[in-house]
């Protein structure tokens, strides 16, 4: 973790790693599997991941809280600056938080699935700008593929799935981490739509079970759910890469 610990997240993209390993065989069920047994052996990892997520939500939270106040004020200039602030604040400072988070949650979720003991400071060692340009570049090119009947946009989509986990474990620029994700999940395709498909039947049974519990549960089923899913790719994301996921005891 020393190493690690120095890294500044907004230093310049190193060049990408090749690839130098066969992928090994993976399966959708079995991805999940080791999430689920990954929150089990360490629950706390859930708590970490789900107090990242507030920390990204946290300024358009924020924003939120003031032009409601604002607007509480019935005095329209001041509700014009709270709603100017609240879009602002959402935008320019909430997205790219989120972003960077995102990546750093890859980050994380890559350290436990290689039985590595990560903390909460690895959330913010991602490389800002590589995940920042890397986001970019996938969300124009999902939006243009969805002009092209939806499938390019899909196919798209599941190339480029594992693009955050790239640009967390490689460090490289935005176009070489999409670059690598797309040759990465090359002949994988099929089997991510798969685990897709089971992350939002994990995501709904969630969902529903928290409702069932006065929608407190919430409170705990979703921050879970989410975790395992970040944690059954991370382990996806090695078994393309050659490696063998160890979740940490």
């Amino acid at each position: 973790m020393g190493s690690s610990a120095s890294r500044n997240p907004f230093e310049a993209p190193q060049a990408a790693i090749p690839v130098a390993r066969q992928a090994l065989p993976w399966s959708a069920v079995g991805a999940i599997s080791f999430g689920w047994n990954a929150i089990l052996r360490d629950p706390m990892s859930v708590l970490l991941i789900f107090a990242a997520q507030l920390v990204a939500a946290a300024p358009t939270i924020c924003g939120a809280i003031v032009a409601a106040l604002a607007a509480q004020t019935r005095n329209d200039t001041i509700a014009t600056l709270g709603g100017i602030l609240y879009i602002a604040s959402a935008v320019l400072v909430g997205v790219p938080l989120s972003l960077w988070i995102a990546a750093g949650t890859a980050r994380y979720s890559l350290l436990k699935a290689r039985g590595q003991r990560p903390d909460f400071a690895d959330f913010f060692r991602a490389p800002f700008w590589s995940a920042l340009g890397a986001a970019i570049l996938f969300g124009v090119g999902v939006f243009f593929g969805v002009f092209l009947c939806i499938v390019p946009a899909v196919i798209l989509a599941l190339g480029l799935y594992v693009w955050q986990f790239v640009v967390a474990d490689r460090r490289s620029g935005p176009l070489e981490s999409l670059t690598e994700c797309w040759k990465l999940t090359s002949g994988h395709k099929l089997e991510l739509l798969v685990f897709v498909l089971l992350t939002w039947i994990v995501s709904l049974v969630a969902t529903v079970v928290g409702v069932l519990m006065c929608f407190v549960g919430l409170l705990v089923t979703a921050p879970a759910a989410f975790a395992l899913i970040s944690l059954a790719t991370a382990y996806i994301y090695l078994k393309l890469n050659g490696e063998e996921p160890v979740a940490a005891a």
